[in-house]
């Protein structure tokens, strides 16, 4: 999945989404579009393969390990959460 400013511009953000399987796969999909695109790769997996993951940026995918993320799906589960959250609040405070 790809996140653009724009319908024509150039995707910002490429996500992959890998809860179990191959995480090289997913990192070669993630290089990919970082290369034709410069897009900010975002792995999104299960707190057990986070550290594989890192592995990976450290070894065979280096040349992103500085602009790549890494977030355990329950880290993007809980994200959510507070993100409800907020906006109820805001929402009760009448703010924009």
């Amino acid at each position: 999945m790809i996140w653009r400013k724009t319908a024509k511009s150039v995707p910002n953000w490429a996500f992959e989404v890998q809860i179990g399987g191959n995480l090289v796969e997913a990192m070669a999909k993630l290089k990919h579009a970082w290369d034709l695109y410069s897009s900010i790769p975002v792995l999104v997996t299960r707190a057990e393969q986070v550290p594989e993951a890192d592995d990976l940026l450290g070894g065979s995918f280096h040349e992103m390990k500085e602009v790549a993320r890494v977030l355990a799906d329950d880290r993007l589960s809980e994200f959510y959460k507070v993100k409800l959250q907020f906006r109820e609040l805001k929402n009760a405070l009448c703010l924009v």
